[in-house]
């Protein structure tokens, strides 16, 4: 009689190979999920910044086209308002913060946490025109390299209504 040999299961060298392919694959895996994350907060970054910029340049030229004038000096910006109760409107930057005083109230900010504005500046040719510039960048605390963003923003907004 002769016997029959069955071997059900896997030689070791087949065990090794399996191993490694799955270790590639899950290797693989966490790297393409890794990248994912950096991009998508490297994303937010942008966003967080472009939208403080928007919002903070929205409410300056909207400010700026129902003024009588304007007058930058400094670094900041004097409008002389039709509504005596808002009327000087200011805009500086305060501790990476432009801020906004109406009136002669308190100041408060138009730019939210998690950005810092490095810059502002403020010019204006005529008394009827003013050139806003605005350098922002995204706070980043741990200094990682995908949630670095900073970007230079600019208009130009002239005063729509006459004396």
């Amino acid at each position: 009689m002769s016997k029959v040999n069955c071997q059900k299961g896997f030689t070791l060298i087949e065990f090794l190979i399996y191993i490694g392919i799955v270790v590639f694959l899950m290797s693989s895996l966490t790297f393409i999920s890794l990248n994912v994350l950096r991009v998508r907060a490297k994303i937010n970054a942008i966003d967080r910044v472009s939208r403080n910029t928007e919002m903070a340049m929205n409410t300056i030229t909207n400010m700026v086209q129902n003024a009588k004038s304007v007058n930058s000096a400094g670094g900041s910006l004097n409008l002389e308002i039709y509504q005596s109760h808002n009327d000087p409107t200011v805009f500086t930057l305060s501790d990476g913060k432009i801020m906004m005083s109406r009136g002669g109230r308190v100041a408060v900010p138009i730019t939210t946490e998690g950005v810092e504005v490095t810059d502002l500046t403020f010019t204006n040719p005529t008394s009827r025109m003013v050139e806003i510039e605005i350098t922002m960048r995204n706070v980043n605390p741990q200094n990682l390299f995908y949630y670095e963003f900073e970007g230079t923003f600019n208009t130009k907004e002239n005063v729509r209504h006459s004396n």
